[in-house]
């Protein structure tokens, strides 16, 4: 018997994800997914020099857990750059590029891994389907020990990366494009 023979009344619901961004900055505009806008919101908008749109930036499956901390860890790249005393008016458009540099790429992939989680989980990658409804005594080990490694594979990214890099990059670029802007 299938677990789902097993529910009186099965429900399905649609996981709605983004296909990637292909940028999250436009001159003084960030967008921001929606789990850091508010506060974000309260603190930069009253000033004029930041406008902030809330989206579903990190509307990502739920494969791997990882899209509100996609959006806490642009909110700290972001307030760092923000923070920084060579962010003026004149100079915002540049740490925001900066930062979409920095976050964008990482978001992306992150999403994509979710999606690739996804279709691993629910076997829709094709080297998994055949493994679909078939019965347990007839699904060879090694197929399911494939799977397994396919999935860790997927994850390496969660404990091969950091924020701190990224953190150390933006900062450092933040600092290379406001002198070469002032120098010119």
């Amino acid at each position: 018997t299938s677990s789902m023979q097993c529910i009186e009344n099965p429900t399905f619901w649609v996981i709605n994800t983004l296909n990637p961004l292909p940028i999250s900055t436009y001159g003084r505009v960030a967008l921001l997914g929606d789990a850091v806008c508010c506060t974000l919101h309260r603190l930069l908008s009253r000033s004029g020099n930041l406008t902030v749109i809330c989206c579903k930036c990190h509307a990502m499956s739920p494969y791997q857990g990882a899209g509100a901390g996609q959006a806490i860890e642009d909110a700290f790249i972001l307030s760092t750059l923000l923070a920084s005393p060579l962010v003026t008016r004149a100079t915002l458009p540049t740490a925001l590029k900066v930062y979409e540099e920095v976050r964008l790429p990482l978001a992306n992939e992150v999403l994509r891994r979710s999606k690739l989680s996804a279709e691993i989980g629910t076997f829709n990658d094709s080297r998994f389907a055949s493994l679909l409804g078939r019965p347990s005594h007839d699904i060879d080990a090694g197929a399911l020990w494939d799977m397994g490694h396919a999935l860790i594979d997927n994850w390496k990214w969660a404990w091969t990366t950091n924020i701190d890099g990224d953190e150390e990059k933006a900062v450092k670029l933040l600092q290379e494009r406001i002198i070469r802007q002032h120098s010119a």
